[in-house]
């Protein structure tokens, strides 16, 4: 007489498997939580007008090589590269490094803080251009 599931090896291993995959995607959304808070706490802590904040995360970008280093980290996205985040996390930076440097322009006076705005501006269409041909939402 068969009294359970037990009784079945292949699917006592199929509820195994199941469990450890329940396991592992609890252990993920608990891990999700906790990014998602770190998240938040990033965003209210950025969320300023009367100051500027530099990111510590990644070595700070510079002014030059704003294109070359969105395209590089668009490449690590389409080959899937581990280094996509961090190259994303610099080009990021080097915006906001002309953004800071078109700043210093417009109190110096300097007409050349238009210019360094326009290609900022350029670069996150761009960023938001690329991002679009990932989307699988369509």
């Amino acid at each position: 007489m068969i009294t359970g599931v037990e009784s079945y090896p292949a699917i006592t291993q199929l509820t195994g498997y199941f469990r450890s995959r329940l396991r592992m995607n609890q252990l993920k959304g608990l891990l999700s939580m906790d990014l998602i808070d770190q998240i938040s706490e990033i965003i209210r802590t950025h969320d300023e007008d009367s100051r500027i904040i530099f990111s510590r995360a990644f070595p700070d970008g510079g002014t030059g090589l704003l294109f070359g280093r969105l395209e590089r980290a668009a490449s690590n996205q389409v080959y899937e590269g581990g280094s996509m985040s961090s190259r994303y996390g610099i080009w990021a930076n080097t915006v906001r490094d002309n953004l800071v440097d078109a700043l210093a322009d417009i109190d110096n006076g300097s007409s050349d803080a238009s210019k360094k705005i326009t290609r900022c501006i350029n670069s996150l269409s761009a960023f938001a251009e690329i991002q679009r041909l990932f989307d699988t939402t369509d």
